[in-house]
């Protein structure tokens, strides 16, 4: 992440404030309804309408503070692609042409279109995201410990398994990212020449062998999308089974201490709303730790060069009668064998080269 935001650290801290001031009006508004409720249950109208104005006052702020926090990180996603995206093409014009045509167009073609695709996607929004989601899950467990200790562990018990299973998918799911890209730019630049040898195809009458070719290589992109969306479908359901059971600790552990006279009715429905923060999060960062785990391995997939550029001499300003020529070698970078030795040359001014 330091590469991408090293250029825009003033949007990226300012963002990341509002980011975490968002899941605190969240905790806010779970205390609101605790007073809502308290002041129902021992009917205290007085109270009961201040609370309903709190309430109000939050979700109030709530709703300001995430739309500043959105237009925020959508004007710092724009700003950190469009760089990247240029340094990216930079990267690829500055290389040799030796080591450019060594890969093949497809691979390029890949890399400024859906690589730039997921890693805004699947690398910046998930991570901005899993931050929002971890905030949230800290602050509203904080709350939960000040509220009531004993159930608040029993809820993290409940929650530590799956957090390990989801972590374990989202390795998994890295490294099929890596299998995909290769065989998409395999795809891609198959297609290229199949396009671009389309005269030939008809020429030789080759449909056949060329449609069997193409029919191969879109069933091994096919069954590698397969075998990676077993694996997030998997990861989706045990989020959501992680919730279930996170959900049910704390509704029949607050209830039993309702029994025992050690809370109230509106405390353990705080708790239960702020569960709703902890298992909400944990099914988003679950599902969301595997996409940014793919959108990690995407980036680094490609590395940038910073490229020192060639030193190029004098440059003149203005066109003689003659431009001249003499003894003049020339390779390729990198390359041992000459394109030119010792050329010699002279250019007229409206004379035609032969």
């Amino acid at each position: 992440m330091k590469q991408l935001t090293k250029y825009h650290k003033k949007y990226f801290y300012t963002f990341m404030i509002f980011n975490i001031l968002v899941p605190l009006t969240n905790i806010a508004f779970a205390y609101s309804i605790k007073i809502i409720i308290d002041s129902g249950m021992s009917q205290n109208r007085e109270a009961l309408t201040q609370a309903i104005l709190i309430g109000a006052i939050v979700i109030f702020i709530y709703a300001s503070l995430n739309f500043i926090s959105l237009r925020l990180r959508n004007k710092l996603v724009r700003q950190i692609m469009s760089r990247y995206k240029n340094r990216v093409f930079k990267s690829i014009l500055d290389r040799d042409y030796r080591e450019f045509s060594k890969e093949k167009s497809g691979k390029f073609i890949s890399i400024l279109t859906e690589n730039m695709k997921k890693i805004e996607q699947d690398y910046l929004h998930q991570y901005f995201n899993i931050s929002k989601n971890i905030s949230l899950m800290i602050f509203s467990l904080v709350a939960m410990f000040i509220g009531n200790w004993f159930l608040t562990l029993l809820v993290i018990i409940a929650s530590i398994i799956p957090m390990m299973i989801s972590g374990f998918i989202g390795q998994k799911s890295a490294s099929l990212q890596n299998s995909s890209m290769i065989a998409e730019q395999k795809y891609l630049a198959k297609v290229k020449d199949i396009l671009a040898g389309f005269l030939v195809i008809k020429s030789f009458n080759v449909k056949e062998v060329i449609r069997q070719d193409y029919k191969n290589e879109s069933e091994k992109l096919n069954e590698i999308y397969f075998i990676k969306g077993k694996f997030d479908v998997l990861s989706n359901v045990i989020s959501q089974l992680s919730g279930m059971i996170v959900f049910l600790v704390a509704f029949g552990g607050g209830m039993y201490l309702v029994f025992g006279g050690h809370t109230t009715i509106g405390s353990v429905t705080a708790i239960v709303q702020l569960v709703n923060f902890v298992v909400m999060p944990l099914n988003e960062i679950g599902m969301g730790m595997s996409k940014f785990r793919e959108g990690q391995s995407t980036l680094n997939s490609f590395e940038v060069k910073d490229v020192i550029e060639l030193q190029t001499g004098k440059m003149k300003e203005y066109f003689d009668d003659v431009i001249s020529f003499s003894n003049v070698d020339f390779s390729y970078p990198n390359a041992e064998e000459k394109i030119f030795n010792n050329l010699s040359l002279q250019i007229k001014r409206g004379k035609k080269l032969q």
